[in-house]
């Protein structure tokens, strides 16, 4: 068989297989969440193109306009919003239709001499509540430029994820639901980040969110005490676990005879549980318990001298927004001493708490103060009178680590002040104590 044969018999099976194959649809199509949107092209010239929607469907947490258009010049569009298949006894389109609630939004096109198009479809959620806060949140590790918090996701069936704002910094994060835990890297050591957690539902609602404030720090294995002659007074040895947590603290004099000593202990959730104190000679002097309750938060700190007898505790409360509220302390005996109750700003942050003796007679409060920054700038503390008894000043240096903090008293007459040193890798390396006369009194040195 010659070639022009050849290409006479593949050029009759093109034209036969296309005469046989059925002309499907070109206009029309799926969009992701298997909505009959339309499309570009009429199908035939004697067929009306199918309706195309201007948005897509799915879930939004606002009202959408959504606008219908057909590709066939002059055709006439009818719609429903029920979900029942449009006739031409149905709604005429003529503009816009806003869809404020959730719709199943159907629609074809007609035009006279030609035969009617398919029906386009879209389905429409619209989702406007805010979905529940995640609970349980805290700062699971710190290390050298980094923070893990962790969290237990809100319960919510349209949760999409959880987002994290770092306020300080101006980055987000997101966190796919499951997974409950985040690593921050930060740029500096020793200086305080905000954040806000929020959940995030499918329609893009948020919630309330909670603000929780953390400092990356690089653990340092002993720290010494000067005074002001340059001779040590005395120095503490640091032991840490794998989670950067402290585990045991030793206090020596300058002569190197270890003064006592304190036992750290945690639980599977990285929560500290147990605070032991030990004399020199290594015997049990007190301990402190820690418990929990279902949002990993601090309930109930009881202490116990060391023949295991209560000596007192404190129960801790909180708010709708899980916000410390109230703590209250009680002796050995469940008697009511004091208890204190906390206020914070429109920034969710603590500005004042006001301490009460067991009658409910104010005792006194304290007012916190803070910069364009959100650090905290003055502590104040005032009496039952509300007259101002004493103050504390807070100045930051240029990567908003601490540089100093001042006390007043009520007169504003300086009582003493602390100085804060950094290495060249912004770690803390040294606090000076000075009095009101700028003399110093003594000063730490931080070892890595």
């Amino acid at each position: 068989m010659t070639n022009y044969y050849k290409k006479i018999i593949l050029i009759l099976i093109i034209i036969l297989s296309l005469v046989n194959c059925p002309i499907t649809n070109l206009n029309q199509k799926d969009d992701t969440n298997g909505n009959t949107t339309g499309g570009d092209n009429p199908t035939t010239q004697n067929k009306v193109a199918t309706p195309v929607f201007s948005i897509k469907g799915g879930t939004y947490n606002s009202a959408q306009n959504v606008t219908i258009s057909c590709l066939t010049d002059k055709a006439i569009i009818y719609y429903t919003t029920d979900g029942t298949n449009p006739t031409k006894n149905s709604n005429l389109y003529t503009e816009s239709i806003t869809i404020n609630s959730s719709t199943t939004l159907k629609a074809f096109a007609v035009k006279n001499g030609m035969e009617n198009s398919e029906i386009a479809t879209c389905d429409y959620t619209i989702d406007t509540s805010a979905p529940s806060n995640v609970t349980g949140l805290m700062l699971k590790k710190r290390g050298d430029k980094y923070l893990i918090f962790s969290w237990l996701d809100p319960s919510d069936a349209d949760l999409k994820n959880i987002e994290v704002d770092n306020i300080t910094t101006g980055a987000v994060a997101t966190v796919n639901p499951g997974i409950e835990n985040i690593t921050i890297n930060v740029p500096v050591n020793s200086s305080t980040y905000f954040f806000k957690i929020y959940s995030v539902d499918l329609a893009g609602n948020k919630s309330t969110g909670l603000n929780i404030q953390a400092q990356a720090q690089k653990p340092y294995v002993s720290t010494y005490v000067y005074n002001s002659s340059d001779k040590l007074d005395s120095y503490s040895l640091y032991e840490y676990n794998l989670n950067n947590q402290t585990t045991k603290f030793s206090t020596y004099n300058g002569s190197d005879e270890l003064q006592h000593y304190t036992i750290w202990e945690y639980n599977s959730n990285n929560q500290m549980v147990r605070y032991s104190y030990y004399n020199s000679t290594g015997q049990l002097q007190s301990y402190t318990v820690y418990e929990y309750n279902s949002n990993n938060q601090f309930f109930n700190i009881s202490s116990y001298d060391s023949t295991d007898q209560l000596q007192n505790y404190f129960v801790c409360e909180y708010n709708s927004n899980n916000q410390l509220f109230k703590i209250s302390y009680y002796n050995g005996s469940n008697e009511l001493q004091n208890y204190t109750v906390y206020e914070y700003n429109s920034n969710n942050q603590l500005s004042k708490f006001s301490s009460y003796n067991g009658s409910d007679e104010l005792q006194g409060y304290w007012v916190w103060e803070y910069n364009t920054n959100n650090q905290l700038s003055r502590y104040s503390n005032y009496d039952s009178t509300g007259q101002l008894q004493s103050y504390i000043k807070y100045e930051y240096n240029l990567n908003n680590q601490i540089s100093k903090i001042s006390t007043y008293n009520g007169a504003d007459e300086l009582q003493n002040y602390s100085s804060y040193e950094y290495n060249i890798n912004s770690d803390l390396y040294k606090i000076s104590y000075f009095n009101g006369l700028d003399e110093l009194q003594n000063y730490t040195i931080y070892n890595y």
